[in-house]
């Protein structure tokens, strides 16, 4: 077998750890499935320009809004959707959630790795991370459509929108 050969049998040690590490990888998903949801809201409250736009123009957009943190993305969505004061407090929680996966997860959990209990409340405590920020994410898309809509942005036109911006850059893929 080669060193690029992963098909050999992993011993029981190290198919928990790629376990927890599976689910880790499932809750930083959906932390970054919410944030792309409020930076695609947030793009969606300049659709007036939308359509004139050039896809270089367009992708500057995203960009922008990509260099901000799930916080600053928050607070600015703040200013286009009335966020009720029970999913602004989800939307904090997501936050801290988000940010101790990136920032410090495995450094707070390494001694809990080192053995099967320990993997198993980490796998049972991603999975709440993930069921939450998965929570939070649907909670906010109907607040998000009710806002289009008095925009006049109906959620059919909306997901024509993206179709259509997204089919722009199908072949800018790395």
């Amino acid at each position: 077998m080669t060193g690029n050969d992963h098909t050999e049998p992993l011993d029981p040690k190290s198919a928990s750890i790629r376990e927890v590490y599976a689910y880790y990888g499932l809750a930083m998903y959906h932390a970054q499935v919410l944030e792309h949801g409020i930076v695609n809201a947030l793009v969606m409250t300049h659709r007036s320009k939308l359509a004139g736009m050039s896809a270089d123009d367009l992708e500057l957009l995203f960009a922008n809004r990509f260099e901000k943190t799930l916080g600053g993305l928050i607070t600015e969505l703040s200013r286009y959707v009335t966020v009720p004061a029970s999913l602004q407090d989800e939307l904090k929680n997501a936050l801290r959630i988000r940010n101790f996966l990136a920032h410090g997860y495995f450094k707070v959990r390494a001694e809990a790795l080192m053995t099967e209990p320990g993997r198993e409340t980490m796998r049972r405590e991603l999975q709440k991370f993930s069921d939450r920020l998965s929570y939070v994410d649907g909670r906010l898309e109907p607040l998000t459509e009710a806002a289009f809509q008095k925009m006049g942005v109906s959620k059919r036109a909306l997901e024509a929108h993206c179709r259509e911006y997204l089919a722009r850059f199908a072949d800018d893929e790395p």
